[in-house]
């Protein structure tokens, strides 16, 4: 069993969103152009992900 946990700790997961993505969507967020929603479509992610990425919760070590 924990070997099993283990390997599902490490394993990773491929990255839906770019750095540059990052940058794209704080950038059309503050300018005011769209909504979570819309964005979170447009990327296809969920609203939350883009959420955190403006917040700046993931994705922190990227600036604006």
């Amino acid at each position: 069993r924990d070997m099993i946990r283990q390997k599902a700790l490490n394993r990773h997961r491929p990255q839906k969103l770019t750095e540059q993505n990052v940058r794209d969507i704080r950038r059309k967020y503050s300018d005011g152009q769209v909504s979570f929603r819309a964005l979170a479509k447009e990327y296809a992610v969920t609203p939350r992900a883009i959420v955190c990425v403006i917040k700046g919760i993931t994705w922190r070590h990227i600036d604006a």
